[in-house]
C-alpha cells in the first residue's frame, strides 16, 4: 500500500511539473512576442488590456478586460466597421476603437477616415477588428507581464523545481552508493 502511495505521489508531481513548465513557456511567450507598439502580438491577433488609461478610449468595454483584436486587410474592412488603431497618449501608445467612415488605399498602403473624429488613420497604426473578449483577467495578464509578477510567477518556480531536481539526484547518488 506504501507503494501505490508513493506511485500516486510521483505521479502527481510530475503532473504539476508539466504543468508549471508549460505556464511558464506561455508566460515567456507574452513577454517575447512584443510588437513594435509595446502590445502582444501572436501572428495576427493583438492582446489588449482595458486599463485605466484606455477605459475611456474602449468606452464598452469594463476595466480589466481582455481584448484579442484580430488584423484585417484593407479589403476585409467595410465603411460601419468598428476597428482599434494604435494612438499616443502621455507618451505612450494606447488602443483607441473608432467607425470607419470611409477609406482610400488597398492591400499595401491604405487610410482610414473615422465617424467619430473624423481623423485619418495609416494602416501602419490599425490593429483590426474586435475577435474575443475575456473579462477580468486583465489583472492576471498586467501582473505575469510585470517584471515583478515574471520574478514571482515563472523564474522563482523553475528555481524551486532546479533545486528540487538537484536535491532529487543527490538522494539517488546517496542510495546508489549505500547499495
Amino acid at each position: 500500500m506504501k507503494k501505490v502511495g508513493k506511485i500516486i505521489g510521483k505521479t502527481i508531481w510530475y503532473l504539476f511539473e508539466i504543468v508549471l513548465i508549460l505556464y511558464v513557456i506561455a508566460a515567456t511567450s507574452l513577454l517575447l512576442c512584443t510588437n513594435e507598439f509595446g502590445f502582444t502580438q501572436f501572428d495576427k491577433t493583438t492582446v489588449v488590456v482595458v486599463d485605466e488609461d484606455t477605459i475611456d478610449q474602449l468606452s464598452s468595454y469594463k476595466e480589466n478586460d481582455v481584448l484579442l483584436i484580430k488584423n484585417e486587410k484593407f479589403d476585409d474592412l467595410n465603411v460601419g466597421d468598428k476597428i482599434y488603431y494604435y494612438d499616443t497618449l502621455n507618451n505612450q501608445y494606447i488602443v483607441r476603437e473608432g467607425t470607419i467612415m470611409s477609406k482610400d488605399g488597398n492591400n499595401e498602403s491604405a487610410l482610414y477616415f473615422l465617424e467619430e473624429t473624423g481623423n485619418a488613420i495609416s494602416d501602419q497604426r490599425l490593429i483590426g477588428v474586435h475577435e474575443k473578449t475575456y473579462a477580468g483577467l486583465g489583472t492576471a495578464y498586467t501582473i505575469i507581464k510585470s517584471p515583478v509578477g515574471f520574478l514571482l510567477l515563472v523564474i522563482l518556480p523553475i528555481f524551486l523545481l532546479f533545486i528540487y531536481q538537484v536535491y532529487r539526484i543527490i538522494i539517488l547518488i546517496k542510495d546508489s552508493e549505500e547499495e
